[in-house]
């Protein structure tokens, strides 16, 4: 018995690897086990990432990923990869891939820049995560997913034009994690005294 082991111990470490990352580290996640819309998993995107390890469970590494999606946040080692985090120069890393919200992909809000209205429209300029700039301002209606930056801009700068109208409800939903509803007045703003 410890000899057919110790044949079965030498075959599976052919195929592994010494470990090159710890915690706090960021890796990128192999999606051969995820679920795609792509027709074809050839076609779909190999890895994603990079995620940071938050902490090492057993021998499998928990990892912090955004709040859209919903693969459970434990790996094994033989899934990840460490980030370089040093592209050659005059490479740019991807940005990391949307999240599907309501059936639709959405990128996720880093921080909102600027509000302004544009045909009788609320719209807002934002940062989106690992997007470098994007110079497009969006309408209110679309930030339904992301409340919580929209309030804490106008936390922020109170002068700005907004809040949206229904912010409140749209706060409510997201707490409850509930989908929002549409409503006619969705790209409406609060009206300063």
């Amino acid at each position: 018995m410890a000899q057919a082991q110790e044949k079965q111990q030498v075959q599976a470490n052919k195929h592994r690897r010494p470990v090159d990352f710890k915690v706090h580290d960021k890796v990128w996640v192999s999606t051969k086990n995820w679920t795609s819309e792509r027709p074809s998993r050839k076609l779909g995107y190999q890895n994603e990432g990079p995620y940071e390890i938050i902490e090492q469970v057993g021998h499998s590494y928990r990892l912090k990923l955004p709040d859209g999606n919903n693969q459970h946040n434990v790996f094994a080692p033989d899934l990840l990869r460490k980030d370089p985090g040093n592209p050659l120069p005059g490479q740019h890393p991807e940005p990391p891939l949307p999240i599907v919200y309501n059936q639709l992909p959405e990128w996720e809000v880093e921080h909102v820049l600027q509000s302004r209205k544009r045909r009788r429209k609320l719209q807002y300029q934002v940062k989106w995560v690992g997007v470098e700039h994007d110079p497009e301002f969006y309408d209110a209606e679309g930030f339904k997913g992301a409340p919580h930056k929209i309030k804490a801009f106008h936390d922020q700068y109170p002068k700005a034009l907004g809040p949206p109208k229904n912010l409140g409800y749209w706060i409510d939903c997201y707490l409850q994690g509930d989908e929002p509803e549409d409503r006619l007045d969705d790209n409406r703003w609060v009206e300063k005294q």
